[in-house]
């Protein structure tokens, strides 16, 4: 069974960020086809956050008061939800107000359930396999990468729909994979006593008892600023110098394919280096790819995502192996969702405020603002970890 919930979870990852990527990532370029500004656009992208950040605690309530569901039997009913919300988009040409709805709701749904889906291999280990955790998330990065790969080509060939299509397959067969996964995982017995050990807690309970952990959480999200800004407007800071949308996808696409080789070495990674280490070196990483950003040439774009294997690939697995390890074993998966919200909250101020920026002063002052950000975020976080290491 090892292997099988090995290759299930591999599949998740990969059918999931995949998905991410469309809904999320080519937002603003199919957005943009159907006649928003960049002002809309940033309001649709930051409301879908904030409606994230309001579903993530009620899917995690509801898996509390519901013993009887797994978590991937939850999933798999949400993204066959997704799946209907998405469906109508393709056909609604006119109707703006609708179509504003219908992918907020889409964004939030993939936002709230990136800890569900990070907190999968905790709960695949409840069967006593082992979950081989950074080479799930490498096959995670080459969803994103080839879907971002040739989503960019197929948008100039076949129009924005294409966004949509992919979504909607991605999102129908996540949701067969998570009803497969559980009828899997059904099968192997989990003692109940087990299960009672990794209730999570409450909200509430979790930030009384980890107020320094809070605080680096929220230190951590401010150094993923810039790359919450390139997320949503990379189209048009692609557009700005020059590129297009093919453009777009192929700096997304070397974005994530960079990160596949280190997060397969992550675990060899962990055994020779600290957790804060490794972010400390992350965290300069990020802000030497954000300078590539600053330059006005579509070059140093490509180049500046070649640093992504050495910020973005050591930092987000060091951060989810570090809160579950300054965490309770019950305080694990809360401790996934704090950080995600946080996260959620530094994208809606990127999202919104982005638009607004955009349309009043450019790309460029967006740019150099969500630098500042990032380089606020990382000096934080240093001190936070520097002081960390020497107690």
């Amino acid at each position: 069974m090892k292997k099988l919930f090995n290759t299930e979870f591999s599949i998740t990852q990969f059918l999931f960020w995949g998905c991410y990527c469309g809904v999320a990532s080519f937002a603003s370029a199919f957005l943009l086809s159907r006649g928003f500004d960049n002002t809309t656009i940033g309001t649709v992208i930051s409301s879908g956050s904030l409606l994230s950040i309001i579903m993530g605690p009620l899917i995690a309530d509801f898996a509390d008061k519901h013993r009887q569901y797994s978590g991937m039997k939850i999933l798999a009913y949400i993204f066959a939800f997704m799946l209907v919300i998405l469906f109508p988009i393709l056909f609604i040409k006119e109707g703006r107000m609708i179509l504003s709805v219908s992918f907020c709701i889409s964004l939030a749904i993939i936002n709230a359930t990136i800890s569900n889906i990070n907190a999968l291999s905790f709960e695949l280990e409840e069967t006593g396999n082992k979950i081989n955790y950074g080479f799930g998330r490498a096959m995670g990065s080459l969803g994103y990468a080839l879907v971002s790969l040739f989503l960019g080509g197929l948008i100039l060939r076949f129009g924005s729909d294409t966004v949509i299509i992919f979504c909607i397959v991605l999102s129908l067969s996540l949701s067969l994979i998570m009803t497969l996964t559980d009828r899997h995982y059904r099968k192997c017995a989990v003692k109940e006593k087990d299960r009672e050990k990794t209730l999570p807690v409450s909200t509430g309970e979790f930030f009384r008892n980890n107020k320094s952990l809070i605080l680096f959480c929220l230190f951590a999200s401010l150094v993923y600023f810039m790359s919450n800004v390139l997320n949503t407007y990379m189209y048009q800071a692609v557009i700005a110098v020059g590129g297009d949308s093919s453009d777009m996808g192929r700096i997304f696409s070397i974005m994530a394919f960079v990160e596949i080789p280190v997060l397969f070495i992550f675990d060899r990674l962990r055994k020779r280096f600290s957790l804060e280490s490794l972010m400390i070196f992350a965290t300069f990483n990020y802000v030497i790819k954000s300078l590539f950003f600053l330059s006005g040439n579509i070059a140093f774009f490509y180049v500046g995502q070649l640093f992504q294997m050495t910020s973005y690939a050591i930092f987000m697995p060091s951060i989810i192996v570090y809160i579950s390890s300054n965490t309770a074993r019950n305080e694990a998966v809360r401790g996934q969702a704090v950080y995600n919200t946080f996260n959620c909250i530094m994208g809606i101020i990127a999202q919104f405020a982005g638009g607004i920026i955009l349309d009043h002063f450019g790309v460029r002052i967006l740019l150099y603002l969500s630098v500042c950000v990032t380089l606020f975020g990382s000096l934080m976080t240093v001190i936070y970890l520097f002081k960390r290491k020497a107690v």
